[in-house]
């Protein structure tokens, strides 16, 4: 990322901020104090002055992150955009949206970023509710996959 800002001589224009935190897991004692470290240190490394101009996520669906991590995102760093990759991902078709009730069957995961994009993010914005509007609609991303990926843009509401 930061080496393709430099080709292009943005690197000055563009503080670009990737990392890992929250590793979890957030369930058992202790939990509120890890969330409470996960979003102090999200805070300092991805927001330290505040509202983010622009919130780019793409989220490997094989390791989804907790939901602290995305709500914590849009809580305290207070994107104006998001650029939110594989918008529209069937996600239910695959094992990894889904848990263990611990009575033996498998129920849909609530903690899942497609599930929260999808019902929290893009249905809201496509009707005109919630705190973003959709800007840009599932555009296909151009990326060779199948099936095609696809990507959103909300814009906060002023």
């Amino acid at each position: 990322g930061k080496e393709f800002l430099m080709r292009l001589g943005f690197e000055h224009f563009v503080d670009l901020r990737c990392g890992f935190v929250c590793p979890g897991p957030f369930g058992g004692s202790g939990s509120r104090a890890r969330v409470e470290s996960c979003l102090a240190d999200l805070r300092e490394r991805f927001c330290p002055e505040g509202q983010l101009d622009l919130l780019a996520v793409d989220f490997s669906f094989d390791s989804l992150p907790p939901p602290t991590l995305y709500r914590g995102l849009l809580r305290f760093c207070k994107p104006k955009v998001i650029l939110s990759s594989n918008s529209g991902f069937e996600w239910w078709e695959y094992l990894q949206a889904y848990q263990d009730d611990r009575a033996g069957r498998l129920i849909r995961s609530p903690a899942n970023w497609y599930r929260f994009e999808e019902e929290e993010l893009y249905q809201p914005s496509k009707r005109g509710l919630g705190g973003f509007r959709l800007v840009v609609d599932r555009a296909l991303s151009g990326l060779l996959y199948e099936p095609p990926r696809r990507f959103a843009v909300y814009a906060a509401v002023a």
